[in-house]
């Protein structure tokens, strides 16, 4: 059972889904990939089945996805014994794969959102890299009552067998109709489900609005492993206070925007959604591609320009200090781990691990 992530900006993992596909530059040495392998050939079957035939070896002996994507219902109540309404988890939801793969049905979505909703007292983070499926999701005209539906059979299934855990955690909810006013009253988006889109290049980032468009509590980039030098400035803009939107006519806060065809507007986060958080990295293993710290610079000077949260995760296998281009000679930047994970390690202005207000 996964618990106790080593992903510094979650605390838990929960890995409904295995098996994927690539789907960005930013896929090509991914943890995934190798870990599905490894896990496939562990020799207890309760560890390998799930992982089993969801990836292959070539004849040079390279792992690749085999297209086979599974989906694991058994393992949708995991997340009831998990924290509580006084000790709040941050759960990673589905990561050995994508949640809004093509080959995983909405109704499987629908299961897994009825359970976090009888989790409540956690918080879920969705991570993609299909974030036009995911809006294709969550916009759905119907997607409420599909939900409420799911949440039913979830309730059933749960209320058939409780653990004591369980029990504890839905006491006030056995003895307050809580089922039928949530079956009632659901409206999306849901306060304790995050939604984010992985934007390792700027190719990456043409689909940001597909994310912003999508109801969500909180949004949120992963710019990790971060390949390079990525701008986000036409989503987050710069911060410049309170005031009137020249866009609505109404008072919030206001965002300068220095893009077509608004160029030197002055807009609020309803009229242009924004990112609530920004995660960066570089990549770790063997394989890693260098990380220039100067991009990773640039990003939280973004981030810090629109005054959004910024969590530097690690700074990969091979972090570039400087790069002197007339000479085509790199500067590394020292580090004892793999994966460049150690805080104290980074330069100063890199240590920063923030999260949204909505934590």
């Amino acid at each position: 059972m996964s618990k106790d992530s080593a992903i510094q900006w979650t605390k838990d993992t929960w890995p409904i889904v295995t098996g994927c596909e690539f789907a960005s530059e930013g896929c090509i040495n991914c943890y995934a990939l190798k870990d599905s392998w490894r896990l496939a050939h562990n020799p207890n079957p309760k560890v390998s089945e799930p992982y089993k035939d969801t990836v292959v070896k070539t004849a040079n002996g390279k792992l690749q996805w085999s297209g086979l994507v599974k989906c694991h219902p058994d393992r949708l109540g995991w997340i009831l014994n998990w924290g509580s309404w006084q000790d709040s988890h941050l759960v990673f939801v589905c990561n050995m794969a994508d949640l809004f793969h093509k080959d995983v049905p909405f109704e499987f979505v629908d299961r897994a959102i009825a359970y976090m909703i009888l989790g409540a007292w956690n918080k879920y983070q969705i991570l993609t890299k299909r974030p036009q499926r995911m809006m294709e999701y969550f916009t759905a005209p119907d997607r409420t009552e599909k939900i409420q539906n799911a949440l039913i059979l979830a309730w059933d299934t749960v209320m058939d067998n409780p653990s004591r855990k369980v029990k504890t955690m839905l006491e006030g909810s056995l003895h307050s109709n809580w089922l039928l006013k949530q079956t009632k009253n659901l409206k999306l988006p849901l306060e304790h489900i995050w939604l984010g889109h992985s934007v390792c290049t700027q190719e990456d980032a043409q689909d940001i609005d597909y994310l912003l468009k999508t109801p969500a509590a909180v949004h949120f980039f992963s710019c990790e492993p971060l390949l390079e030098e990525v701008d986000l400035s036409q989503w987050l803009g710069e911060f410049i206070g309170e005031g009137m939107c020249d866009a609505c006519g109404e008072q919030g806060k206001l965002y300068a925007i220095n893009v077509a065809p608004v160029a030197g507007a002055a807009i609020c986060t309803e009229c242009a959604p924004r990112p609530d958080w920004v995660i960066v990295g570089g990549e770790s293993g063997a394989k890693a591609r260098p990380t220039y710290l100067e991009h990773l610079r640039s990003l939280i000077k973004q981030a810090n320009f629109a005054e959004v949260p910024v969590f530097v995760k690690q700074l990969g296998a091979k972090p570039v200090a400087h790069w002197d281009e007339e000479n085509q000679v790199l500067t590394t930047h020292k580090i004892s781990d793999r994966k460049g994970g150690i805080l104290e390690e980074f330069p100063a202005e890199l240590q920063i691990r923030q999260f949204p207000e909505a934590l």
